[in-house]
């Protein structure tokens, strides 16, 4: 079982302590324990892939992909490999958790809780090349070195704690501005942890004739806001069967029978959030006259969710309570993956 304290050199429990609030922390030969090597990233680049996960790009800016493509929406092996080593443009796949049973297990292993989703992405660049321009994400990443080297310049925050769309491009900050940290190279087995929000450039170095591979696992947490507009959506879902909540009230404001539902539907919000915040596999919703279930993160997983009828929801909130379920809920359970 390999652990994000293993990963990074940490003590048990030092992650979760520092992930949002402490500095970049680079562990040589945190990559060695990985269940996979650079032999299995070749292995998967020399694959048809899917052309929505492939991206390549030189020095002169991406590839067209039609320089890349096969049959059926698969990326076509041959043409891939021509321009990512003969011609050495870069090459990222994205979601490669999603196409690798072994990186689809360490972020299975490396998941701190229910309500966190692991992405992992796979780059493979040349020396004299950015691996990425300088960008600041609004996740935590770990960067774990298959092969090859690249220099990260790290800057200290400009906006602590981004949520998504606040991105360095639309801050409208000169980049100039920013406020260097340090710079560290990642050699062959290292790992480094790069919290979010800290902006950085990745270059490519060492030997000319080597590319250099990495891959990341991003680490998308719930941040309040997400807790909010979940705890919202409930509620406004609610305020929407009163038809003095339809109203198009013009100038005159909404009527005092409204005002009164939504300062009771705020409440509703609060008292939702206690709910949402713990870490747990899922999560209920009342929408639309049912009652849906959310599995994994609870905003932005929404891919793995069903509804059932409302009657549903005490047995829902009993197997959430460790009863087991009973027969009317257990597909439903099942089709999500939470059952043992």
């Amino acid at each position: 079982m390999i652990t994000l304290d293993a990963l990074l050199g940490l003590p048990p429990g030092g992650f979760a302590a520092t992930c949002d609030d402490g500095a970049p922390r680079l562990h040589p030969g945190g990559a060695r324990l990985l269940p996979f090597d650079n032999q299995h990233a070749q292995a998967l680049l020399a694959q048809a892939l899917p052309m929505g996960q492939v991206a390549v790009r030189g020095l002169l800016g991406p590839a067209p992909p039609s320089r890349y493509a096969g049959e059926g929406g698969q990326t076509d092996p041959a043409r891939l490999r021509q321009l990512g080593v003969e011609e050495r443009q870069g090459i990222v796949v994205h979601g490669v958790h999603a196409l690798s049973p072994r990186v689809s297990d360490l972020c299975r292993q490396l998941r701190p809780d229910p309500c966190t989703l692991l992405r992992s992405n796979l780059y493979q660049t040349w020396p004299g090349t950015f691996a990425y321009p300088l960008h600041w994400d609004t996740h935590g990443l770990i960067a774990l070195q298959l092969a090859g080297a690249k220099r990260w310049t790290l800057y200290r925050p400009a906006l602590p704690l981004p949520l998504p769309g606040q991105t360095l491009e639309r801050s409208g900050l000169d980049p100039a501005t920013l406020e260097a940290w340090g710079t560290v190279t990642l050699e062959a087995g290292d790992a480094l942890w790069v919290p979010r929000g800290w902006a950085h450039a990745v270059m490519t170095v060492g030997a000319a004739d080597a590319p250099s591979v990495h891959i990341t696992v991003g680490l998308h947490r719930a941040s309040r806001r997400d807790l909010w507009a979940l705890a919202c959506e409930e509620v406004l879902d609610q305020l929407s069967a009163d038809p003095d909540f339809r109203q198009t009230d013009g100038e005159s404001g909404p009527a005092a029978p409204t005002l009164a539902a939504i300062e009771a539907a705020v409440e509703r919000a609060r008292t939702l959030l206690h709910t949402f915040a713990a870490p747990r596999p899922f999560h209920l919703l009342r929408l639309g006259g049912q009652i849906e279930l959310r599995a994994g993160h609870p905003a932005q997983d929404q891919r793995r969710s069903l509804r059932l009828p409302l009657r549903e929801e005490p047995a829902l909130r009993a197997f959430a309570a460790g009863a087991v379920p009973t027969a009317a809920i257990r597909p439903a359970l099942e089709t999500l993956g939470l059952l043992d």
